[in-house]
């Protein structure tokens, strides 16, 4: 819009209303008949304006309000001079573009503020907040766009390098020797490691999007969990000592968290031993509780996966839940990275927590604490 234009649009409305160069630090434009009442249209002049006790701030607010971009908004409180008498004012900030001008420009409004100025920054708050709300949803809806497809994308070339892998070998079975069947199933192993990869940061990216809430029968998923993992177990051994509660939550995030723990307690194994899985539930205590800052009279269920695997060094225990951590080297038998963080995540998303202890060579502890139905 041009000048002349806001102008017209700004000049007969009540509030007052200023049009302000960034680049020239000049208010360009004031729609008060008699500019002097209250501002001077000069060289920041208005800032004499400005109650002494507040001048501090209010730089600091007005430093933050001039680097907005065009469309962004910000609002504070100040108290402004008007012939020897302060007055309550809520100024909010807007970044806007004049055509003929190749440069920035600020629209102030100043309203005066009749109203308790607490109750009135409590508003301009809950304001900024929802607006940012508002923003941080759009953006987290046009990244889970971004990475769906982009999954989808990156998953296709992966299924077609595998089927060109198995037709290689269909057609040289009698050929190939055991040096290129080496390489073939590495490159195999590094196909279902980029996919699940890719899988796990769809998943990573889901669950910051709303969960469905339902009946978890976390003893019945366990119980699925061991006969799906048949083939992985061998030798290794799983052991429900406690009868598995039911909670409120997502029943598939919930199965992916157990899933991932249990398939960590078998990849994490030591060689030559048989691997001993003991899963434990008990209400968490009111000490506990306290000691993990949780509401005391609200209920909690602790549930423990315990192995003797190889363990891990307990000044790790934080950093093994970050994205990409891996204590156990890079080897393309160790999972995506991505499996404690999607752990943490999950039961963060149901108000819960996930925490680990462990002992290079004897084994590892990890406790999920979920809220109680």
């Amino acid at each position: 819009m041009d000048l002349i234009s806001l102008k017209k649009v700004f000049s007969s409305l009540p509030s007052l209303y200023i049009i302000y160069n960034v680049n020239e630090k000049k208010i360009e434009w004031c729609n008060l008949e008699e500019p002097g009442k209250h501002l001077k249209p000069a060289y920041e002049s208005f800032l004499l304006s400005i109650n002494k006790k507040e001048i501090k701030s209010f730089k600091n607010e007005w430093e933050y309000s001039i680097k907005l971009n065009p469309n962004e908004c910000y609002s504070f409180l100040c108290s402004l001079n008007s012939q020897n008498f302060f007055y309550n004012c809520a100024v909010n900030a807007t970044g806007i573009s004049i055509e003929e001008y190749d440069q920035p420009f600020l629209l102030i409004e100043c309203i005066e503020l009749d109203q308790n100025p607490l109750q009135v920054e409590i508003e301009l708050l809950q304001k900024a907040l929802t607006s940012s709300e508002k923003k941080l949803a759009q953006t987290q809806n046009v990244q889970s766009d971004f990475i769906a497809l982009a999954s989808h994308d990156l998953q296709s070339p992966i299924r077609k390098l595998n089927l060109y892998i198995d037709k290689l070998i269909a057609k040289n079975k009698t050929t190939i020797d055991s040096d290129s069947l080496f390489y073939v199933d590495r490159i195999k192993i590094l196909c279902r490691q980029t996919t699940l990869l890719i899988d796990d940061l769809a998943l990573l990216s889901d669950l910051k999007n709303e969960i469905k809430i339902e009946d978890c029968d976390l003893n019945k998923t366990i119980q699925e969990l061991i006969e799906e993992m048949a083939v992985l177990r061998n030798e290794n051994t799983f052991i429900v000592k406690d009868y598995l509660p039911v909670i409120k939550g997502d029943c598939s995030l919930i199965k992916n968290l157990l899933s991932q723990l249990l398939s960590n307690a078998i990849i994490f194994k030591k060689e030559n031993v048989p691997l001993n899985v003991t899963i434990n539930s008990t209400m968490l205590s009111n000490k506990e509780k306290e000691e993990l800052q949780f509401i005391t009279d609200k209920s909690f269920y602790k549930i423990t996966i315990t192995d003797n695997g190889m363990g891990f060094d307990q000044q790790y225990n934080d950093k093994i839940f970050l994205p990409f951590y891996k204590l156990q080297g890079n080897s393309i038998h160790k999972g995506s990275g991505l499996g404690l963080a999607i752990c943490k995540l999950i039961a963060e998303r149901h108000n819960g927590l996930i925490y680990a202890k462990g002992e290079i060579n004897l084994g590892a502890q990890f406790t999920l604490i979920l809220p109680a139905i």
